[in-house]
């Protein structure tokens, strides 16, 4: 079975884990699209989350609005899930090995794609005392 992006209908590789393509994944982090997109979340099919950090049902539409702690997270399925964790499962692909979901920017209110990355709890303590100097 052949699994096509839900954003420019690519096909895509068997060994793509993320739920879009490599171009329009990278077009995402450079905050290249002009409407708002969106992707199912991974493992969450009802679910879907923008390249903003938005999340919403798959087929009412209606936004599902994250609790007010530090890092947003919100109920899906039974289960709370940061919301900066669900973008990177959904927009990079899996995480790999003893990395973290990260803020590019320390700012956990900032949830576009493009300020969300994978890295060491090193790449998080050094951006936050950049921030703070």
């Amino acid at each position: 079975m052949t699994r096509e992006c839900p954003i420019c209908g690519a096909e895509l590789d068997s060994d793509n884990h993320a739920n879009c393509c490599l171009e329009c994944r990278i077009l995402a982090q450079a905050d290249f699209f002009d409407d708002e997109t969106w992707l199912p979340i991974v493992g969450h099919p009802c679910w879907e989350i923008s390249d903003r950090g938005r999340i919403r049902g798959a087929n009412s539409h209606r936004i599902h609005t994250p609790d007010n702690d530090r890092y947003p997270r919100v109920t899906l399925n039974g289960r709370r899930r940061r919301v900066h964790v669900l973008m990177a499962e959904t927009w990079l692909g899996p995480r790999p090995f003893g990395m973290q979901a990260l803020h590019a920017d320390d700012r956990p209110d900032n949830m576009r794609v493009s300020n969300i990355g994978y890295g060491t709890a090193a790449d998080r303590i050094r951006n936050h005392r950049k921030e703070n100097h």
